[in-house]
């Protein structure tokens, strides 16, 4: 499928997943509100290029073309500490029904790069629109961070994407550098949080 043609059926998709962000966006402050240590909860809508790279790379040929993404809207919720992660989830799973849970980390012990944990849940029905003409993807992402590992990976992925061939390997052995420098921060700073919480602040 040609840009133009993906970019057609996309746009006439756009109402509906602005709908669904907005109300998703609500739902989820609501959530984290009562929750400590949370820095932000964002959402967005894919935008049209993203989506069709991921078409590209993923589901050409499918058909309908909107059917297989996880990912149309998807929030990101970055915390203070690597153990507000697991409180945010299960927060978020008292309100929706998981499809899928996926650590991305790196492959082998020794590496260092990008961490964040990735949530696929199932749009619940009080958050799909009342008029069956607008498009709403059955499901939505959510990524769940500590802000080291959203100071490394956004930086990162802007540096990557918007370079052309292959990445010299001082480049990426630098990349790691500071990949391995947020990861170890991240423990410090963990357990200091237990430090801090031992003496009762």
């Amino acid at each position: 499928m040609e840009y133009d043609e993906f970019s057609k059926i996309y746009n006439d998709a756009l109402p509906g997943l602005a709908r669904l962000n907005d109300c998703l966006d609500r739902t989820l402050n609501k959530i984290v509100e009562p929750l400590r240590h949370i820095d932000r909860c964002q959402c967005r809508v894919k935008a049209t290029n993203s989506a069709y790279k991921k078409y590209m790379s993923k589901y050409v040929g499918r058909s309908p073309p909107l059917m297989n993404f996880d990912d149309l809207v998807a929030a990101r919720i970055i915390v203070f500490f690597t153990s507000d992660i697991s409180v945010v989830r299960s927060a978020l799973l008292e309100h929706f029904d998981r499809v899928e849970r996926t650590e991305k980390k790196p492959e082998f012990d020794d590496q260092f790069g990008y961490e964040s944990e990735h949530l696929v849940f199932v749009v619940p029905p009080h958050l799909k629109p009342d008029t069956p003409d607008e498009f709403c993807p059955s499901t939505f992402e959510i990524q769940l961070r500590t802000i080291l590992m959203h100071a490394y990976a956004e930086p990162q992925h802007d540096i990557l994407y918007k370079s052309s061939g292959e990445i010299p390997k001082t480049i990426r052995r630098r990349l790691a550098w500071i990949a391995a420098s947020c990861w170890g921060a991240d423990r410090e700073y963990e357990e200091l949080r237990r430090w801090s919480e031992a003496i009762g602040n």
